[in-house]
């Protein structure tokens, strides 16, 4: 598929196979590696557009700077940047394509208020896991872990990739402030506005997920956006049933906790002896030393950043405008859209949270606010 008998991707060994999403300053297709034939989703910036919005750079900035810098050590269950294209109007993210569906669509496709199993969801929260530890160990913190952000790689569902990195931020051990993410994940510091922890913020979230593989329901649900909180930042989630065995039990509440320091990481969590009563094998990640990715050029008139994008995060976080949290595909999450995960979709039992909260922020599902 081409615009004007031209395709964009042609110079760099890519053919444009069909659009994904189209939104007012991005869009994402599925493209093949014409040499590899390797399928791969592409989100395309228009440059000219993003331009007249300082956020908007800001953002895309933010975004491509997490995807580069993890880009190096290529984690099994991260959703990698392959290569980022920079012509004169665009710059084509290249990413790798997952074609499985989310492990949300998963849980959608179960019969009400039933979960995957226990097998199943340790595998898939052992995966879940091992990618926050990898993000974690390199001072990254991804500040939307949900179901519709864990992709499966193929219809096979045995290996997941963990994607959607718009609110990542690299932000090492310090305290960040900006308040965003989906409802339903949020961690109860959050609420406080204050200062946080964002990894702290992945491993409650990580928690709630844990919980709703297992129940086939989200951990926190309530009739109103107030309702909801308050059962947050009680820790009151819904009850467990005999779905969840006692080890499996013993994780979410090691996860969901209010007070931040008895809030297991994600190197703890991993060695918790619910896998290991699975006969999972879990290897945790060493730490390894930070440092940015190559560089790199190619010709053609146009080149191939291997460079981080932009600097780093600075010590706090600045909030950034509201409306920089409605991404640029709108009601799409692109990423999700980009690797099988389509349109996002909700929970019947919770439509009325995520619909207030897009009148909040812009954004389905999501919140993000300036401080």
């Amino acid at each position: 598929m081409s615009v004007g008998g031209t395709d964009p991707l042609a110079p760099f060994g890519y053919q444009t196979m069909s659009p994904i999403a189209q939104g007012a300053f991005s869009q994402v297709a599925r493209a093949r590696h014409l040499s590899t034939k390797r399928e791969v989703a592409v989100k395309t910036f228009n440059k000219q557009k993003i331009a007249k919005e300082p956020h908007l750079v800001q953002a895309m900035k933010n975004e491509l700077d997490v995807l580069r810098a993890l880009q190096p050590t290529a984690h099994a269950h991260v959703a990698n940047i392959i290569e980022l294209l920079d012509t004169k109007s665009s710059l084509h993210a290249i990413l790798e394509y997952c074609s499985g569906g989310s492990l949300q669509r998963k849980l959608a496709g179960r019969p009400h208020a039933t979960g995957l199993g226990e097998r199943e969801a340790g595998q898939i929260a052992a995966q879940v896991g091992s990618a926050l530890c990898h993000l974690h160990s390199h001072g990254i913190a991804h500040r939307d872990i949900k179901p519709e952000n864990i992709l499966f790689e193929d219809a096979g569902h045995a290996a997941i990739k963990l994607c959607d990195f718009g609110f990542a931020v690299d932000c090492g051990t310090r305290r960040v402030k900006t308040v965003c993410g989906s409802p339903q994940y949020m961690a109860p510091e959050l609420s406080r506005r204050e200062p946080y922890l964002a990894w702290l913020v992945d491993m409650w979230a990580f928690g709630c997920v844990v919980f709703e593989m297992l129940e086939g329901k989200p951990a926190f649900r309530g009739s109103s956006m107030e309702q909801l909180n308050i059962r947050i930042v009680r820790a009151s989630h819904e009850a467990f049933t005999s779905a969840s065995p006692p080890a499996a039990r013993q994780l979410v509440k090691e996860l969901v906790v209010v007070d931040v320091a008895n809030r297991s990481p994600a190197h703890v969590a991993l060695q918790h002896p619910w896998f290991a009563s699975l006969g999972l094998a879990v290897n945790v990640p060493p730490l390894p030393p930070r440092g940015g990715a190559p560089r790199g050029t190619t010709s053609h008139g146009t080149s191939r950043s291997t460079s981080p994008v932009g600097s780093r995060a600075e010590t706090v976080e600045p909030p950034p405008p509201l409306a920089a949290c409605a991404r640029p595909l709108g009601a799409v999450d692109w990423m999700a859209a980009a690797f099988g995960g389509g349109h996002a979709q909700y929970d019947p039992h919770y439509n009325a949270q995520c619909d207030e909260s897009a009148r909040l922020s812009g954004s389905e599902g999501r919140y993000c606010e300036q401080q």
